[in-house]
């Protein structure tokens, strides 16, 4: 019993330890070199913006993992057929709402630099030929790879402690691998792609 809920404080320490690092994308989002950049075009970006967004991934990973928890619990308790397809059910969904989000924000980040550049109205600007500024893909990184880790703490979680089988969870990791796939094609881009 201690044992595992020494496993679960190490889970969640190393979730706030994630937060934490997550917020140093605001620095180099908010650098001067992209400030100017931005404020060449009037556009309303705000870097607030990111962080509330960051803040709802960050709620809905803790969420997902309390769900993941409760289940585990509860397992003990019930065990017939209809309340195992129930609780694997919402614990599934839970973690697939949470990749979700993370993959939509994987896409929309550059995508908002590419709305902020006007890159649509003027293609020629540098940034739209060329790849956006090193501060905005370091950002990205302090921004995704964080949440990314969290789900792979979760999924871990949800292995390790029996709560989803081992196919259940085999199968949420290709979602994991989609994930790192769009990190790896969205790292150093352009925004080109996003609809206008």
């Amino acid at each position: 019993m201690k044992r595992i809920l020494s496993n679960e404080f190490c889970l969640l320490a190393t979730f706030l330890t994630l937060f934490g690092v997550g917020f140093f994308h605001i620095p180099f989002a908010l650098d001067s070199n992209v400030l100017d950049l931005i404020q060449c075009y009037k556009d309303d970006f705000t870097i607030a913006r990111w962080s509330k967004k960051y803040l709802f991934i960050w709620g809905f990973s803790i969420l997902c993992f309390a769900v993941f928890f409760v289940k585990k619990k509860l397992d003990a308790t019930f065990t017939t057929r209809i309340y195992t397809f129930i609780s694997t059910l919402l614990a599934n969904l839970a973690f697939f709402f949470l990749w979700l989000i993370n993959f939509a924000f994987i896409i929309a980040f550059h995508c908002t630099y590419y709305w902020a550049f006007d890159c649509r109205n003027d293609p020629e600007h540098t940034p739209c030929l060329n790849a956006f500024p090193p501060e905005i893909d370091t950002a990205y990184l302090f921004f995704i790879l964080p949440s990314f880790f969290m789900q792979i703490l979760i999924l871990g979680y949800g292995f390790y402690s029996k709560i989803l089988t081992r196919t259940n969870c085999f199968i949420l990791i290709w979602l994991l691998v989609i994930n790192a796939i769009s990190v790896l094609i969205c790292f150093r881009g352009n925004g080109i792609g996003c609809f206008d």
